[in-house]
């Protein structure tokens, strides 16, 4: 149901996935929570239609994955206005990382860009894998938040990944 507001309010996993094609959400502080909260019914969603692939570009390091071959022009974050050509992906930027299990956290002196794996599979029906991550973008020193669910999508054609996001991308919810 649309609020007076413009803010969409759901209470349950169903009424989120049966708005989220009817309304164009997008990460506000009004709806910053729903999205947070809910973002795991979407990814139960992604999941469990995701086709099995015998073509994947996925070698098991998601530290090399998000370093070394993530197109960081192809989603929405903070470091836009530090991308050009020459200087797209995480490597390029030279910036420290850890990685533990299925997490690979970027850091900067007062920026924190966190990367999690949700699920591996082919979401788009293409006949490749493609991983399923929650991108999380905030600020050390200020109230900065903000998080996407992508999917992380390489062909044969390409040296690097690109990247789409999964709420904003009705295709992998219908």
């Amino acid at each position: 149901m649309e609020s007076e507001t413009g803010a969409l309010t759901v209470n349950s996993c169903s009424d989120y996935l049966s708005n989220i094609s009817t309304y164009n959400v997008v990460e506000a502080d009004e709806n910053m929570h729903m999205l947070f909260y809910y973002l795991p019914c979407v990814s139960a969603v992604l999941n469990e239609k995701a086709k099995s692939s015998e073509i994947s570009f996925f070698k098991g390091d998601m530290s090399d994955v998000i370093i070394k071959e993530l197109d960081l022009t192809t989603f929405r974050s903070s470091l836009r206005r530090k991308l050009d050509a020459s200087r797209n992906t995480f490597k390029s930027l030279g910036y420290e990382f850890h990685y533990a299990d299925r997490k690979v956290t970027v850091k900067r002196s007062n920026w924190d860009y966190e990367f999690i794996l949700l699920g591996r599979g082919d979401y788009n029906a293409d006949g490749s894998e493609q991983l399923l991550v929650l991108f999380i973008d905030k600020a050390k020193s200020s109230s900065y938040y903000s998080s996407n669910l992508l999917v992380l999508n390489k062909n044969n054609n390409s040296h690097l990944w690109d990247a789409v996001d999964a709420v904003d991308a009705g295709e992998y919810l219908d």
